[in-house]
């Protein structure tokens, strides 16, 4: 396997992920001519159609496109610069008397970025009028800066620009990150501008021992897969020894893309030690290794609509480790990872189906439309079957609860065969005519706030090479 075999795969689902995925997938179909291994085209890395969508992005957010200021920008993310006694005195300087020292602060913090945001927030109802006014100032100018789209579109441009410092920019920033479409951005720079010839470049190597275990995880995903054998045996190391599991999973992430068959049990004790959503990834990774020959059971006996009462999660973990672990002594000897492309966790079937089944919920709870309509692929099931747009948009507004700032979490996944097999009386017939190997059933629910807001949702994906859309959803039955 070459590495950029891998790195091409990889790019090409973020791109699928990315907020203007359908116009970045077919502008980057158009123009180059070769087979990735996803089984879609895969050349250029960006698209010019995607790079100038990017700085159209950023020049609405007033955020510079020259690659120091991106650089200086996206440093505003590093955790280590937090400054609190400073960030502190500026918001207090907000309440002086003369504005000219009010306008300084106002500029400082917004020149600290995001790590303030924050502290503004804890003083938004302040009991000075004109204090609670320029909170709203600086909030609604770090709030449009600092969306999740804007700086995916900043990582993007320096993925194509490459200056030095990038990788070191962004491994910085990793710990502040906690949204998954943007960690597969930075994963994928990381690989295209941090490798060369089969060498890590040195911030890469130097993540491996930081102190923060995000900042570890992506250096071992990254120097793991691509990396040479000397900087592979670094990556062994912490797959061996780290305290952290997430760490630990990264490690056997990047050594399993590599064709190291040897990191595959190293998942096995994940299945019931590791917290679940840590669980589920490592499932997630031994199902693409193993192909059609792995074990059917799932890592969780409670699906919704079920009718059999739910076993107690840690009976029902024991047993899907031991069938796993039965799979592994009959093929320890004979398997070979010759698809190791699929099995970088961030980039499997299941991980993008449960962040598109996320995005697309809550924009329907948020009545964001033109996501929505983005993300959908009609017909499609909602409660019944819908035939177009129109009559899915009234069915939105009857049946949906409307909460603009929730987020879809608890989210259980099942593979479609294994969701009908335990399930009776959901909509199969409808989803009959689609091939089963891509479609995701994601089970979740909207909170808001920290509390639950509403019925859960069981949503239908379907995930093709390059193109991820929700066929279907309902309300699942509570209780079950």
């Amino acid at each position: 396997m070459t590495r950029w075999r891998l790195l091409f795969a990889m790019l090409g689902i973020a791109l699928a992920r990315c907020p203007h995925s359908a116009d970045v997938c077919l502008a980057a179909d158009e123009t180059t001519p070769h087979r990735g291994v996803l089984g879609r085209r895969a050349g250029t890395p960006l698209a010019d159609r995607g790079l100038a969508a990017d700085e159209a992005l950023l020049r609405r957010a007033d955020i510079p496109r020259d690659d120091a200021r991106l650089l200086a920008f996206l440093a505003q993310r590093d955790p280590d610069r937090l400054d609190v006694p400073r960030i502190e005195a500026l918001i207090a300087q907000l309440a002086r008397r003369k504005f000219r020292e009010r306008r300084n602060a106002v500029d400082e913090l917004i020149r600290v970025g995001v790590l303030a945001r924050p502290f503004l927030v804890k003083v938004q109802q302040h009991k000075d009028l004109e204090v609670r006014r320029l909170v709203a100032e600086c909030l609604a100018v770090l709030d449009k800066m600092a969306s999740r789209e804007v700086e995916a579109a900043a990582i993007r441009l320096l993925r194509n620009s490459r200056p030095a410092g990038t990788c070191a920019v962004l491994l910085r920033m990793l710990p502040s990150v906690h949204d998954a479409e943007l960690e597969v951005e930075i994963h994928v720079t990381l690989f295209e501008v941090g490798m060369k010839a089969g060498e890590a470049e040195e911030a890469l190597l130097k993540g491996l021992n930081d102190p923060k275990s995000a900042r570890r995880g992506a250096a071992a995903l990254v120097v793991g897969c691509a990396g040479g054998r000397p900087q592979r045996d670094l990556v062994w190391k912490l797959l061996r020894t780290d305290r952290k599991v997430r760490v630990r999973l990264r490690a056997a992430n990047g050594l399993i893309a590599s064709g190291d068959v040897k990191a595959v049990p190293t998942l096995l004790p994940m299945l019931t030690e590791a917290p679940l959503d840590v669980a589920e990834e490592a499932w997630s990774l031994l199902v693409a290794v193993a192909g059609k020959e792995r074990p059917l059971s799932l890592l969780g006996d409670r699906m919704p609509g079920s009718d059999e009462p739910p076993l107690e999660q840690a009976v029902s973990r024991a047993r899907c480790r031991a069938e796993w672990e039965s799979w592994w002594k009959d093929h320890e000897t004979t398997l070979v990872l010759t698809r190791a492309e699929l099995t970088v966790s961030w980039l499997t079937p299941d991980r993008q189906a449960k962040h598109a089944a996320g995005r697309f919920v809550e924009a329907m709870a948020a009545r964001d439309t033109r996501t929505v309509e983005r993300m959908a692929e009609f017909p499609h099931f909602a409660f019944s079957n819908v035939a177009d747009r129109r009559e899915f948009e009234a069915l939105v507004e009857s049946r949906v609860a409307k909460v603009s700032m929730a987020q879809f979490g608890e989210t259980r996944l099942c593979d479609f065969e294994g969701f009908f097999a335990m399930t009776s009386g959901a909509p199969r017939a409808f989803f009959e005519q689609r091939p089963a190997g891509e479609m995701r059933v994601v089970y979740g629910r909207l909170r808001e706030e920290g509390r639950r807001a509403g019925p859960p949702y069981v949503v239908f994906v379907q995930v093709r090479p390059g193109k991820v859309r929700v066929v279907g959803f309902y309300h699942a039955i509570e209780g079950r």
